[in-house]
């Protein structure tokens, strides 16, 4: 009946309308495409299948939450660096793309063994300072990859995460059990994220300074 862009001038015509932001969508896209879509009033182009990250922060460009929520968590000085281990690529995209328009900086592996050689691996300046880790991997699962965290005494202080689809009270209490300090169940909910993954960096980040006293 009418298509997008025929959509996007009368909405930027209407004084009621005009200043809200549009993204355009589009599964066959052409070459000039985005120039007649910028030109017709869009604020951005995105083509399909839609690239989980560039979505994420194309909204958050014109939502307003950027700019607040990377203050907050320390962009401007050095943004807190989080490490997300999943062996799905969709997962590790959409928790990455999450993580950084919430202020953070984000790096992915895709299983235990190369979490640990990671975290093992770097001098301490250079580590991660949370861990967002799926319960459901093969080879080595969640449980097991943060019972090892527990037992090295380089790395044994940082917060983990566990994302999992498992709801149940026995899981829950073997995540504890196991040593994780929180958990987050799918689908991932920003806002959710946000709070768990911003409450735990306080928290090592008070322990941090304690040792610096400690020590001088």
């Amino acid at each position: 009946g009418m298509d997008g862009l025929m959509a996007v001038r009368l909405l930027k015509q209407d004084l009621e309308t005009r200043t809200i932001p549009i993204i355009v969508m589009t599964a066959h896209a052409m070459r000039g495409d985005e120039a007649k879509a910028l030109e017709a009033g869009c604020d951005a182009y995105l083509t399909k299948p839609i690239d989980t990250r560039k979505f994420l922060q194309t909204v958050t460009r014109f939502t307003g939450t950027e700019s607040k929520e990377q203050t907050l968590n320390g962009i401007g000085s050095k943004a807190k660096s989080i490490l997300v281990v999943d062996d799905d690529a969709v997962n590790r995209e959409l928790l990455e793309g999450l993580l950084e328009t919430l202020g953070y900086q984000a790096e992915s592996v895709e299983d235990g063994v190369q979490a640990l050689n990671r975290l093992r691996s770097g001098a301490a300046r250079d580590l991660p300072e949370l861990v967002l880790l799926d319960v459901m991997m093969p080879g080595m699962d969640g449980f097991e990859v943060t019972r090892a965290i527990r037992r090295d005494s380089n790395i044994s202080d940082l917060p983990i995460v566990m994302v999992t689809a498992l709801t149940g009270k026995e899981d829950r209490l073997q995540a504890v059990e196991a040593g994780a300090n929180d958990f987050i169940t799918k689908p991932i909910d920003r806002a959710e994220l946000g709070v768990r993954v911003a409450s735990l960096l306080k928290m090592k980040e008070a322990q941090d300074n304690l040792k610096r006293h400690h020590a001088e």
